[in-house]
């Protein structure tokens, strides 16, 4: 993770009534960081992470980390303790699933994983503020 003063920390059991709570808190808190233009792409980001947690994990352990880093931006990621990798699947079309980490490509600047040892993983993301001009 980059060298940063301001983060949001979690670890918890996530359970599904906990998504809309802690992507609340995590909103709140990065405000704070004057990342304005942020908010909605990391919002999203969050929710999509943490529904892949939610879907794809059996141990629903998990830990979230966003820091503030002046240049690009924000760094997101959800640990967890699942091996599988993330999967960016074809385009769905209408499908109820597969959507997540699409979203997730489209808004972030880039994003990735990183097996951490044992049984454990980040899924990260980095957003970017777009530069003057752009979008």
């Amino acid at each position: 993770m980059p060298e940063t003063t301001r983060v949001f920390r979690e670890a918890l059991l996530l359970r599904p009534e906990d998504v809309p709570v802690l992507r609340k808190a995590a909103v709140r808190h990065i405000a704070e960081w004057g990342v304005d233009p942020l908010i909605d792409a990391f919002e999203v980001c969050l929710g999509e992470l943490l529904a892949n947690v939610l879907r794809h994990c059996q141990d629903r352990h998990c830990e979230v980390v966003a820091a503030y880093v002046r240049s690009p931006g924000v760094y997101l990621h959800v640990g967890d303790r699942e091996l599988k990798p993330p999967a960016l699947l074809p385009d769905a079309g209408l499908a109820e699933q597969g959507r997540g980490l699409r979203m997730v490509n489209e808004l972030a600047a880039k994003w990735g994983y990183t097996y951490l040892g044992g049984r454990n993983k980040r899924v990260w993301a980095v957003l970017e503020a777009p530069r003057a001009g752009e979008r």
